[in-house]
């Protein structure tokens, strides 16, 4: 018995035998023997339209099969081909019972317009089992859909390989907007996509319009009026040949066919029956060896040749299924290789040019004709090489109408519909005069309401600027206000559709060509309508009232506190006592120097620190002595300091003041994190409600603000007055213009989320570039200024927070109080005054009175003495006179006194202390000298 382990090496053996007579059997079933003298023959199928083309395609392949640099080695084409039915199932039958069986690795299938779906059939037979076709003259777009025709390629391109030959004449022609006519089906639908992914290569022109109709329409009436509501003027037009003579027909009725209008057609529009209906000037090209079956049945041979050349070198291949019928053997594996292997076949020198494929098995390098009717003929005018592009010859077009100018492309319509919305100070809307149903003033327009029936007065910023863009552009326009008060919102209609209403809206739906409001530039807008250059660059900002200026009558004294008011109170009444005493006592003060009339009193020291301190210039005396001279300059420098700095806090207290606002700006606490007390709100459907919505960061500040939302921006800042709302998000200009006209209100912090104001407009309207370029000549003029500066910022409050507060009475009202309080402090001095001097004055008659009395009695007593006590007399002393300060002799106070003897009595009584009288101790006068010596004489004479 054979042991375990040899029985499993023995077994190992057999395996690897077997494997490699099965690999051996299935290369001589796909190469047969490549050596020596045997002949390997790859099978293809043709599906022909005529005998002609099928004695074409056994030429085709003996030549190839001659050029030993086509094919290698051994190998030799071998062609099964048949006649194409026009009953597409009767061709499929026929591919599998007469093509397929013959184990073909390629079909070559033949076209023509009547045998398009037996093609399709034949295309979708042979790609079910995985066997390539190779198409002739077919260009339908749907055998560029790979979900169907999965292993099919052409010799020539799609029909929307058209769009990029348009394209490159536009651009040559340098128009800048289009209009393009296409059918509904698939073909219409491919040049269109393909047209518009070329566009992202072009900068200078638009499609300003895509139009499609239904195939095999009789009236093309309907299709062409819509192209005449357009601007542009270029028409490219996609059309079966049917198609076309029916356009032609109509254009020429509607007077499309005339000078101002270009055509460019696709080649249906210039073959058959077309080229004959074409109209005079229409542009349009043709395939180069397009029609030339035999060169593409030749080039087809050689392209298969390539895919065997590159085939057979790879290892593993399995040959192409035999029958329809059986069941799990029905697709190629090797067939989606062989497929690959096509795809990168390049015939650099083919019979119809250059010959490579793109991933559509769409043929890539491909040559037009440009051509020209002139007088009903085809003229050559350049021709188009995908390889350089267009090219111009030395034939001039010939245009529509029968012109040589190249026409312009475009015409703007001189009368535009104006639509427009009411927004202060952009947009005023009043009522006509009622009697004469006209508006009043020279800035007013007639503008229809939104209802349709009534005419009103429109005037502002808006309307000027559209007054003055009116005039340098020569347009004309009706000015009509928005039905539903909307500027524009994209929102679904009945719960489904989206569209957009308001402004935006009527633009989409054909009724107005221009927007003139305060309408802000945003992404989404500016994907469905032209904007115009911002003619107001602005931003958003927040409204809020502004808060109670703590001012009251002593706002005045605000610049220094109490302590410091006290203080300065106290050195103008210290210093000046100090001053007095200085001066007093100085050795040189004016009464030391026997000047008392002139020397500094108390009062005036007073009012000479006053008069400095005020700087009212002093009046009265000033100190004379050194000391108090040196402190009255060190009072004036204090008085001085003191002085500036109270001027200067004043200016900042008073004049620079401004109120406070219970928010900072959009970054303050207040707004970022939101609260029922404190709520603010913007316009719901709004710009700004669209820009917090965009803004991740400010989501929740966008939720919050949803319920508290208003629909008119009028009624958030009047509930905001009335203190309903605490503060409102809008456009900086319109709340600019609310500050202006409310002294009340005010904005706070930096402007945010920076936009501007535009002129909307029909999507590639040919007016968008005209009126952007006046708008920025008007800049440059300065006359967008002067609008801003006549409905904006010429009002009566400031506009900005940093303007200076205007003082009024509940800020200085104390100055004036002060005054009144001087007024009245001195009128009560002054009645004091007059009472004191009447007091006075009384108290001075009646010492007078009384020393007439005294005088009185004082002579009767002199004469009674005289007369009856002579003998006790004594002569009066005389005393020294007394010497006036003007330096005359007057008469002592004794004198006055006395004026006379005095009574010895008197003496007595006067004091007791007074000394006998001794005969030389007093100054005798001259008329007493007869008394001195015995006084007994006088007693005795008496």
């Amino acid at each position: 018995m054979m042991p375990h382990s040899h029985r499993i090496v023995l077994g190992h053996r057999y395996f690897v035998i077997s494997l490699a007579f099965s690999f051996l059997f299935h290369v001589a079933r796909v190469l047969p023997a490549t050596t020596g003298t045997d002949i390997c023959e790859i099978h293809i199928g043709a599906m022909m339209n005529t005998v002609e083309d099928m004695e074409t395609l056994q030429v085709a392949v003996r030549e190839v099969n001659e050029n030993s640099r086509i094919l290698p080695g051994n190998y030799r084409l071998n062609v099964t081909s048949i006649i194409m039915t026009n009953n597409p199932i009767q061709s499929a039958i026929r591919v599998c019972e007469k093509i397929i069986p013959n184990e073909v690795y390629a079909v070559i299938s033949g076209y023509s317009p009547e045998l398009y779906m037996s093609s399709v059939s034949v295309s979708y037979t042979c790609g079910f089992y995985g066997i390539p076709v190779i198409g002739i003259s077919a260009r339908e777009c749907i055998f560029s859909d790979k979900h169907i025709h999965k292993s099919y390629l052409r010799t020539v391109p799609a029909y929307s390989h058209q769009a990029i030959v348009w394209a490159d004449i536009v651009e040559h022609f340098e128009w800048s907007s289009v209009v393009i006519i296409t059918s509904s089906d698939q073909d219409g639908r491919s040049i269109l996509s393909t047209f518009r992914k070329r566009m992202v290569d072009y900068h200078r022109f638009k499609m300003e319009r895509s139009i499609t109709y239904k195939p095999g329409n009789n009236n093309m009436t309907d299709v062409l009026i819509e192209v005449k509501k357009c601007q542009a003027r270029v028409i490219l037009l996609y059309a079966s040949e049917k198609d076309a003579c029916t356009v032609y027909q109509d254009a020429q009725r509607l007077n499309m066919t005339q000078s101002g209008y270009a055509w460019l057609v696709t080649e249906q529009g210039v073959t058959g029956d077309a080229l004959v209906s074409a109209p005079e000037g229409v542009i349009g090209m043709r395939l180069k060896h397009g029609g030339d079956t035999k060169a593409h049945i030749k080039d087809s041979v050689r392209v298969v040749a390539k895919g065997i050349h590159s085939f057979v070198q790879n290892k593993g291949t399995q040959p192409p299924p035999s029958d329809c019928r059986q069941p799990g053997e029905s697709l190629w594996p090797s067939g989606s290789l062989y497929y690959k292997n096509l795809l990168d076949a390049i015939i650099l020198q083919g019979e119809t040019g250059m010959i490579d494929f793109d991933a559509n098995g769409d043929r890539k390098s491909a040559n037009y004709d440009i051509i020209n009717i002139q007088g009903g003929e085809e003229v050559s005018i350049g021709e188009w090489l995908s390889a350089t592009g267009l090219a111009t010859n030395q034939n001039t077009p010939v245009w529509p109408g029968g012109i040589r100018d190249r026409p312009e492309g475009y015409e703007l319509p001189t009368h535009l519909r104006v639509v427009t919305l009411r927004n202060p100070p952009f947009v005023y809307i009043n009522d006509s005069d009622p009697v004469t149903k006209k508006c009043v003033g020279n800035d007013s327009v007639p503008c229809l309401a939104a209802n349709g029936s009534l005419w009103q007065c429109c005037s502002g910023f808006c309307i000027d600027l559209l007054n003055s863009l009116s005039k340098e552009l020569n347009f004309t326009f009706d000015l009509h206000s928005v039905y539903d008060n909307q500027f524009g919102n994209y929102e679904k209609i009945n719960g489904t559709e989206k569209r957009w209403n308001g402004m935006i809206g009527e633009i989409l739906d054909g009724k107005a060509d221009m927007i003139m409001a305060p309408l802000t530039i945003t992404n989404e807008r500016a994907r469905f309508v032209d904007f115009s250059k911002p003619y107001k660059y602005q931003g958003l900002t927040i409204l809020v009232k502004k808060m109670e200026m703590n001012t009251n009558l002593l706002s005045f004294m605000r610049p220094f506190e109490i302590s410091l008011w006290i203080l300065i109170g106290i050195c103008i009444h210290v210093i000046p006592v100090v001053i007095y005493l200085l001066d007093r006592f100085s050795p040189f003060s004016h009464r030391r120097n026997d000047e008392e009339q002139t020397a500094l009193n108390l009062s005036q020291a007073v009012w000479f620190s006053w008069s400095v301190v005020l700087n009212s210039g002093v009046g009265e005396r000033t100190p004379r002595s050194f000391g108090a001279r040196v402190l009255g300059v060190v009072w004036a420098g204090f008085a001085m300091i003191m002085v500036a700095s109270y001027t200067a806090n004043l200016a900042a207290y008073l004049v620079l003041d401004r109120p406070e606002a219970r928010i900072t700006g959009i970054n303050d606490a207040k707004i970022r994190n939101p609260s029922d007390s404190f709520k603010y709100a913007t316009v719901s459907k709004s710009s700004v409600e669209m820009y917090f919505r965009r803004q991740v960061e400010l989501s929740t500040m966008y939720r919050f603000m949803l319920k508290y939302n208003y629909d008119d921006a009028d009624d958030a800042i009047r509930d905001l007055k009335s203190g309903v709302l605490d503060a409102f998000i809008w456009d900086s200009a319109m709340l600019d213009f609310q500050v202006s006209q409310d002294c009340g209100l005010i904005t706070v912090g930096e402007l945010f989320g920076r936009s501007g104001f535009g002129i909307g407009l029909s999507k590639n309207s040919m007016w968008t570039q005209k009126v952007s370029l006046r708008i920025l000549e008007f800049h440059e003029k300065g006359k967008i200024g002067g609008l801003e500066n006549t409905w904006i910022t010429s009002q009566q409050c400031g506009v900005k927070s940093i303007q200076p507060t205007t003082l009024g009475l509940s800020s200085m009202g104390g100055v004036f109080l002060l005054v009144a309080g001087g007024f009245l402090v001195g009128f009560v001095i002054n009645r004091l005054e007059i009472f004191c001097k009447r007091h006075q004055q009384a108290k001075e008659r009646q010492s007078e009175l009384a020393r007439v009395a005294v005088s009185n009695w004082r002579g009767t007593v002199r004469r009674r003495r005289k007369r009856n006590s002579a003998r006790y007399m004594v002569p009066a002393p005389t005393p020294e006179p007394v010497i006036k300060s003007n330096g005359i002799q007057g008469p002592s106070s004794l004198e006055k006194e006395m004026d006379g003897a005095i009574p010895l009595a008197v003496i007595h009584r006067r004091s007791r202390h007074v000394p006998m009288l001794q005969p030389n101790s007093y100054h005798w006068p001259p008329s007493a000298e007869p008394y001195r010596s015995s006084p007994t004489n006088s007693l005795q004479s008496n």
